[in-house]
């Protein structure tokens, strides 16, 4: 239950810093395709379709220009209002929209000049390959960052899982009984990922609703994995396989739109999931049928640790081949909220100890590098695991449904 559609915003210094070059690019990137929408041989006619548009892309804007100064914001305001696009419901159609994107661009001060990468991202021979490339970037980029199970991360596995749609309890105790907190938290991304956890309501019945703060939270969290390693190369990456664009401040806004933008899984419904709210937080969905509600995504220790610490999470048993010292781990949970229905997630497979740039940046590989639906084998170590990735498509573009692992 989550954000919006396409804009994305990187930093929130008050000069608006690389934020300024995501807005620039998101802004060049909509009009493409707001372009390309008119030029096709379906473009959207029904009213209400056109309005969800209008009201998506303003939204976006509003986002990732919330860290301009006051003149600026006032100048990008009065150009989106022109047209109708600030109306409620708005009056302007796809042509209003797109003139307004091109006043916005005219209001931005020309794009800077990006510094140079650094040499220990450049891409070599290992780009023939998704699993050579996942490989580089674990042992090259990971290999300091993470935190080790065994030694910084203590886990206590008790029972194996018999009923992996019920709520039999076999463990006693919660998964993660110990932690290397001082080395966890000197990873400086982990604090602002932290700071993401609690702006989603988990019920996919639920538009969400983002606050000034978590918009500053998000531009924030952006701008500092667009400076880490793992991500820096995985950019080259991608730009090298003709999958990103070679500018930073382009490619961030389309990492945006991909993670960051909410969608609706039900046709006319509220935009109430993203991919970086369902893979990393953890949503809820109803099933129609039966009435019952269960847990989907919740990909990410972090948010596991997180949550069993509050006393949310109870961990109900591992799932397979289990010990202390494993790094990749599939459990079964119950994660309570609010309500008085108990909600399980069956299965969900778990990188222990990994830190946020490395699954971001495996997340960002696979949506940008591998096809909808598409099963990639690689390695993590001795962990031999698949990366699945499934896409959500919209008239303006694809976010993330999923990612996730599975071990082999």
């Amino acid at each position: 239950s989550s954000q919006q559609f396409p804009f994305g915003s990187p930093p929130s210094s008050s000069t608006m810093g690389r934020g300024r070059g995501a807005l620039r690019a998101y802004v060049t990137n909509t009009k493409e395709k707001l372009e390309n929408l008119l030029a096709s041989d379906d473009p959207p006619s029904a009213e209400e379709e056109i309005q969800n548009i209008v009201k998506s892309v303003v939204l976006s804007v509003k986002r990732l220009c919330s860290a301009a100064p006051a003149t600026v914001k006032s100048q990008i305001r009065e150009a989106i209002a022109a047209p109708g696009c600030l109306a409620d419901p708005p009056t302007a159609d796809l042509a209003g929209l797109k003139d307004a994107l091109e006043a916005v661009e005219g209001i931005l001060p020309p794009a800077e000049p990006e510094e140079a990468e650094q040499a220990d991202v450049t891409p070599g021979p290992e780009i023939e390959s998704f699993a050579a490339v996942v490989a580089r970037m674990w042992d090259e980029y990971e290999d300091k960052s993470r935190l080790v199970v065994g030694q910084d991360i203590k886990l206590s596995p008790q029972g194996r899982a018999t009923d992996l749609h019920g709520l039999r309890d076999r463990c006693p105790h919660p998964l993660i009984v110990g932690l290397n907190e001082e080395k966890f938290h000197s990873r400086p991304l982990t604090a602002k990922f932290l700071a993401l956890l609690d702006n989603y309501d988990r019920d996919t019945d639920a538009a969400e609703v983002v606050t000034a703060q978590e918009k500053k939270e998000m531009d924030e969290f952006l701008d500092a994995l667009s400076e880490t390693p793992h991500f820096r190369y995985v950019h080259q990456v991608l730009v090298k396989w003709k999958c990103a664009p070679e500018s930073m401040d382009r490619f961030i806004g389309e990492v945006y739109n991909a993670w960051f933008a909410n969608y609706s899984l039900g046709g006319r419904g509220p935009k109430s999931s993203s991919g970086f709210e369902h893979v990393f937080v953890g949503e809820e969905k109803k099933d129609r049928n039966t009435g019952e509600s269960t847990i989907i995504g919740f990909h990410n220790w972090i948010q596991f640790w997180a949550q069993e610490r509050a006393g949310k999470v109870n961990y109900l048993g591992y799932v397979g081949q289990m010990d202390g010292d494993d790094s990749v781990v599939s459990v079964h949970f119950q994660w309570d909220d609010e309500d008085e229905e108990k909600e399980v997630k069956p299965v969900s497979t778990l990188l222990m100890g990994t830190s946020v740039a490395f699954e971001l940046a495996l997340g960002t590989l696979a949506f940008f590098g591998l096809q909808d639906g598409e099963v990639a084998p690689c390695q993590l170590g001795p962990h031999h695991v698949s990366v699945n990735v499934h896409k959500w498509r919209s008239r303006l573009g694809q976010q993330v449904r999923t990612v996730y692992l599975e071990a082999r």
